[in-house]
């Protein structure tokens, strides 16, 4: 039950903080009682007395103390369940990066149930504190509301009875509103989340030149204003609603307490009444209203925890959300040296469309392989199968005879270094961007620098340690440089295959050359090349051709520019284009 895990985790953020939140919150409850109570005796002394007596006194500063009391009790409640807020928060926000973490697969970030739950997260860490509050508040309502109700006994049992059936109208449109506001949020959910992207990308830096250039401003803004007017239209319709429910609730529910205090009144100013004294008809009045307002805020409790609940639940759904990939319960461990790696008839598909058919080829330690193909032929996805990042769909792949389904797969992506087409570019200093789980000291070598570049190196104020990207008030980084610094993170970290994807996209021809040249300099270990310029990868050991996800030929350029008449064709294609 959702209710009861989420006292849970508040329970595990403080467990004293939450005890005292408690204790205070019962205290609160009975608060009114005694208010009353005191209140009923101080008028019926002072109203048969001939004078304010010292038992009036004492009475009154009782009573002033117990507002003291509940008024300071009540500073100190809001103060704790703001610090309970806090620290439960933060309880959450960790167990929600650990288990963001800890998905090993990369299809859920590419999933849009799992994108749309985790924008949901926002609204869920809004919502804890407001749960928080309707808890604490609806036990102290309840605590009023039975303590109250004995005070009815003497003028009749049916008073409360009568209170609690001129609330069931109220209750109802309650419950009717506690379903609209469901719909609403689940109406408006997917709008918001379109609202949100509209604006984020609108002041993203990195879209700010197609926005000019192309005009972008005016699709964004008409699409903008429509979402901003179908928000209007969709919360005014609700509002509607909510103001009629409102208002039959609110309708009987006055003609009913009318018609119990114009009872109570009669029953006190009755000629001889000895039993109803003018401290019970304040009692009664009061009690009236006391037991009437805790008893519909119990029910509208229910109304604003099925909203917050409605939210919360996402962190719990999060929290049991599957990686996508399978991963080993009794993994084997992977300590050894990579010496071979093997695809046997490995297909895959994706959202049911095959991206590879039946791939076997094997590699060996010292080995350069070359994958080539058009766009969309298969190329990236082999090595993202190799990564695991997806489990294959059909077929194996063996790494030193055995699937590697079954190693332990953070010792086994500790063998393995990449350099990807679309690099992250992290907010964070030089170092940390290369190596980001190392805290030894990085050296300006001179292989580092000319991989980075001299000029931009120089252009760094603290080295290693300056801080890259504007987010942060760091250096602006272009994207060669960034690409630059990508290479260098794969280069630097002690692996035993090394994958570059598209490494020199964004770098000139001189540079080009130097990093393919670091980059062969790592066939000690496998090393496996992804790239659309044929002309730098003629001299690896094997290229390994790709078309429509299926493979036309493994072997060396001198063979394949012979036998292969699709890899002639691309390779012949771009000479000539170097040649016009």
């Amino acid at each position: 039950m959702i209710t009861i895990e989420s006292l849970k985790l508040f329970y595990s953020a403080s467990p004293v903080i939450f005890i005292v939140i408690q204790s205070l919150t019962l205290l609160q409850g009975m608060m009114p009682f005694f208010s009353l109570i005191v209140f009923k005796t101080i008028i019926d002394k002072a109203s048969v007395s001939a004078g304010f007596d010292n038992s009036v006194l004492i009475l009154s500063l009782f009573w002033t103390g117990t507002f003291i009391l509940q008024y300071f009790s009540s500073i100190l409640n809001n103060s704790l369940r703001e610090i309970l807020n806090r620290k439960t928060l933060l309880v959450m926000n960790n167990k929600i990066m650990d288990k963001t973490l800890s998905f090993q697969g990369i299809h859920n970030f590419e999933d849009k149930k799992y994108r749309e739950m985790e924008r949901r997260l926002d609204f869920c860490s809004n919502m804890m504190p407001y749960f928080l509050h309707c808890f604490t508040d609806v036990s102290q309502y309840i605590l009023q509301c039975v303590s109250v109700f004995f005070l009815f006994g003497s003028i009749g049992i049916w008073v409360p009875i009568a209170i609690i059936f001129s609330l069931i109208p109220t209750i109802f449109s309650q419950k009717k509103l506690a379903n609209l506001d469901a719909d609403f949020e689940e109406e408006i959910s997917e709008i918001r989340i379109r609202e949100m992207y509209l604006r984020r990308n609108a002041i993203d830096p990195r879209y700010a030149k197609e926005f000019r250039v192309f005009d972008f401003f005016s699709v964004f803004s008409k699409q903008y204003k429509s979402v901003q007017n179908d928000l209007y239209l969709i919360t005014k319709r609700f509002q509607t609603k909510t103001i009629k429910f409102e208002f039959i609730g609110i309708f009987i529910r006055v003609i009913i307490a009318g018609i119990l205090l114009y009872y109570i009144f009669s029953k006190v100013s009755s000629v001889g009444s000895t039993v109803y004294t003018v401290g019970m008809l304040a009692l009664y009045m009061q009690s009236v209203f006391v037991f009437s307002d805790a008893f519909l805020q119990i029910a509208n409790w229910n109304t604003e925890v099925t909203r917050a609940l409605q939210t919360i639940k996402y962190f719990f759904e999060y929290m049991g959300y599957k990686d996508s990939i399978k991963i080993s319960d009794s993994p084997l461990p992977f300590d050894e040296e990579v010496k071979e790696i093997r695809f046997d008839k490995v297909s895959f598909s994706y959202d049911d469309r095959q991206i590879l058919k039946d791939i076997s080829f094997s590699i060996n330690t010292g080995d350069v392989l070359a994958i080539v193909g058009e766009n969309g032929a298969g190329k990236t996805t082999l090595v993202k199968l190799l990564l695991r990042f997806y489990d294959v769909s059909s077929g194996t792949i063996y790494v030193n005879g055995v699937d590697i389904t079954k190693y332990d797969i953070k010792q086994y992506r500790k063998k393995i270094s990449a350099v990807f087409q679309d690099f992250a570019k992290f907010e964070l200093t030089l170092k940390e961007n290369i190596l980001p789980d190392d805290e030894s000291v990085l050296q300006p070598t001179e292989d580092r620098i000319d991989i980075l570049g001299s000029s931009f190196y120089k252009t760094l104020s603290d080295g290693f340690h300056t801080m890259l990207g504007v987010e942060f008030g760091g250096r602006e980084v272009s994207g060669g440089e960034w690409q630059r610094i990508a290479i260098l993170r794969g280069l630097e970290k002690k692996s035993d295959i090394f994958i570059v994807d598209e490494p020199t996209a964004s770098i000139d021809p001189i540079q080009e050359a130097f990093i393919y040249e670091k980059i062969i300099k790592h066939a000690s270990k496998i090393t496996i090349l992804i790239t659309h310029r044929l002309g730098s990868i003629k001299n690896a050991k094997k290229i390994l051709v790709l078309k429509d996800g299926k493979l036309l030929a493994v072997d060396t350029h001198d063979t394949l520019i012979n036998k292969c008449n699709y890899y002639a064709e691309l390779y012949n294609s771009q000479a000539d284009m170097y040649k016009t």
